[in-house]
């Protein structure tokens, strides 16, 4: 008896993006991309670093 399970996932992104001149910057300790629209919601900027490693 084959086996027809399978799984769909999707995604749906409705954040205002990162502007390709600071996608270097993602993945670098203690960069913030951007908090304007959300001030108290800065971080440290270690949380993608951390991930990463």
């Amino acid at each position: 008896m084959p086996d027809d399970s399978f799984l769909v996932l999707e995604v749906k992104d409705t954040g205002k993006g990162i502007a390709l001149e600071k996608q270097h910057l993602l993945f670098q300790a203690f960069q913030q991309i951007d908090s304007t629209n959300h001030p108290q919601l800065a971080g440290s900027g270690l949380g993608l670093v951390l991930s990463k490693q």
